[in-house]
């Protein structure tokens, strides 16, 4: 026993050095209504798109439980400040409205798919669902990107393939094969916007699992022992 654990940590302990960790984004979603609470946004996380378009940053999204907010004002919203970054600061909210008309300029209503801003807030509209079959699948994780410090031509962004390019030519994915790296490459995302998001203040490392804390702390323990086994000989 006492060898397979000497086994175990000298294999650890040996390692090469592990692989920059994995970085997470938590997301609270709201669901704007009318006043009476019909009439609600269309929603969707595009769940595998958004994993996959993320993981090329070694990013894990998380969704926090949908809430719902019953305002017609904001169902056809003319601030996108008004919608804002609420509760917990270091939380991103993302809010599915019906339609947006102002995104840092009035753009008026019918034309704008979502718009997202470093404040930790970012908005979708009805036009994403109506955009194709199965939607514009890329405009969650797109205007995640602007939360996370990211513009539409910095960072090596402007290319049709790439994430973050202005929505009027950027190219986009309507099959999970064709994420990068896979069959058309798109919704690209360079080496230099991968370290501005990651570095981003609404990212956090995501914790080891019990197990590996549980091996390390093994490892740490029998080199301790055999440490003092060696000083006493």
């Amino acid at each position: 026993m006492a060898i397979a654990l000497a086994a175990a940590a000298a294999s650890l302990l040996g390692a090469p050095a592990q692989a920059a960790p994995t970085r997470q984004v938590t997301i609270q979603a709201w669901q704007v209504c009318d006043d009476a609470g019909n009439n609600c946004a269309t929603t969707s996380f595009f769940d595998a798109f958004t994993e996959k378009i993320w993981a090329q940053a070694d990013i894990k999204v998380n969704f926090l439980a949908m809430q719902q907010v019953n305002s017609s004002a904001r169902l056809n919203e003319t601030d996108f400040s008004d919608l804002g970054n609420v509760g917990d600061a270091s939380v991103i909210d993302l809010w599915f409205l019906n339609d947006l008309s102002d995104c840092g300029g009035n753009f008026g209503f019918g034309s704008l798919f979502g718009c997202g801003t470093s404040g930790g807030w970012f908005a979708m509209t009805q036009a994403v669902f109506d955009f194709s079959a199965i939607g514009r699948v890329d405009t969650l994780s797109h205007e995640l990107g602007h939360v996370l410090g990211l513009g539409h031509d910095d960072f090596g962004a402007g290319a049709a393939d790439n994430l973050m390019t202005s929505g009027g030519s950027r190219s986009i994915a309507q099959a999970l094969g064709d994420v990068n790296p896979d069959g058309l490459g798109l919704e690209k995302l360079t080496a230099a916007q991968i370290a501005e998001a990651r570095s981003s203040g609404f990212t956090t490392n995501v914790l080891p699992e019990p197990g590996s804390l549980a091996l390390a702390a093994l490892a740490l323990t029998v080199a301790g022992l055999a440490r003092r086994k060696a000083a006493a000989s």
